[in-house]
């Protein structure tokens, strides 16, 4: 009888883990944020107003360095809870941008780089860089965000590739990656 009764407790132990693991799961598996009854966290982090005044002048230094805004839509969004903002880079070649142009001219891209190396995005307190890149179709290929101090280190030569890959965040779409490396 006493060996039943051990046997029982255990079971309810069990039970009440795997219970708890499986709230977790339900928890972290975006299930709530699929259905609208909670914001995903980058939703709550960028809730914020658009900085519309950061925006465009981010939008005229660029046009002014020579940089091709074609396809390509910024959003300076402020990080609730915290300091600072981030300049969020749509660039989409179903709206026009062109990466040949964009990244293989080497005036362009030096004036990219001097751009961002440049005092502007601490002038405006943009604390992240964010880039999204999207196919011909409009598909999303990939996101990567990187901090803005990390960003300018590594242009100006004072952190190496490692720490540089290190400090970036994102995600890609492998089967967009994949489909358009067989067009």
């Amino acid at each position: 009888m006493e060996g039943d009764e051990e046997g029982c407790g255990c079971r309810w132990v069990v039970l009440a883990i795997i219970a708890v693991a499986a709230l977790l799961i339900f928890l972290r598996s975006g299930l709530l944020e699929a259905v609208g009854l909670r914001k995903s966290a980058a939703q709550r982090l960028l809730a914020g107003t658009p900085d519309r005044v950061a925006q465009q002048t981010i939008l005229a230094e660029l046009r002014e360095a020579g940089v091709s805004l074609y396809g390509l839509q910024l959003f300076v969004l402020p990080m609730t809870g915290r300091d600072g903002s981030v300049a969020f880079f749509l660039l989409d070649e179903s709206q026009g941008f062109m990466p040949e142009a964009s990244f293989t001219n080497p005036r362009a891209f030096d004036a990219l780089q001097n751009w961002l190396k440049g005092p502007t995005l601490n002038e405006l307190n943009v604390r992240r860089v964010a880039v999204e890149y999207r196919d011909r179709g409009g598909e999303h290929v990939a996101t990567l965000t990187v901090p803005t101090a990390d960003l300018q280190a590594y242009l100006s030569g004072r952190m190496g590739d490692d720490a540089f890959l290190k400090a970036v965040q994102g995600n890609a779409s492998l089967s967009t990656v994949l489909l358009g490396m067989l067009r």
